[in-house]
């Protein structure tokens, strides 16, 4: 009896052992050097005419190769794709965060009364990030890989004026 608790022991250690160990090899691993220079970079909300319109636009000026295509921001527990915009001097990767209006939803005693409320969505945010730092999802032929940007400054808000009306 005591041996088969031991074995029991034993085992359910090194199945516990083999599962850390798993997970943590499963971790993003940041690069320290990257194949480019990122020589400037902002971020700054904004907020159009009209309500729920608003957003934060992130700006990285780079000064890089052809082989390195950018994927993805993250940045304040969000994510987006990268547009790309060639300049005269470097490129500028641009990563547009739109705020989500959140719709109103029925809260009652009554279940039923519920019916038709949204359901939320979950997003395990993959980091762990201060307010003015970003991960930047690359490519480099066909392997991906991950760096971190810190120190981002954020400039001062744009208000966007709203529509005219047509008549």
């Amino acid at each position: 009896m005591i041996i088969r608790l031991i074995t029991f022991g034993v085992i359910g250690s090194l199945i516990s052992f083999f599962g850390l160990v798993q997970c943590q090899s499963a971790k993003i691993k940041l690069q320290k050097t990257v194949p480019f220079s990122v020589t400037d970079s902002y971020y700054q909300d904004w907020m159009g005419g009209q309500p729920g319109n608003s957003g934060t636009t992130v700006q990285l000026f780079v000064t890089t190769n052809d082989e390195i295509q950018p994927d993805s921001l993250y940045f304040q527990n969000r994510a987006t794709y990268i547009d790309i915009k060639p300049t005269d001097k470097e490129t500028l990767w641009v990563a547009n965060f739109r705020k989500v209006v959140r719709r109103d939803i029925n809260l009652t005693e009554n279940p039923r009364g519920e019916y038709g409320n949204p359901v939320p969505e979950m997003m395990n945010f993959p980091f762990d990030l201060n307010k003015d730092e970003a991960i930047l999802r690359y490519t480099k032929g066909d392997k991906v890989f991950y760096y971190k940007i810190m120190g981002i400054p954020q400039k001062e808000t744009i208000f966007f004026p709203s529509a005219k009306p047509r008549n």
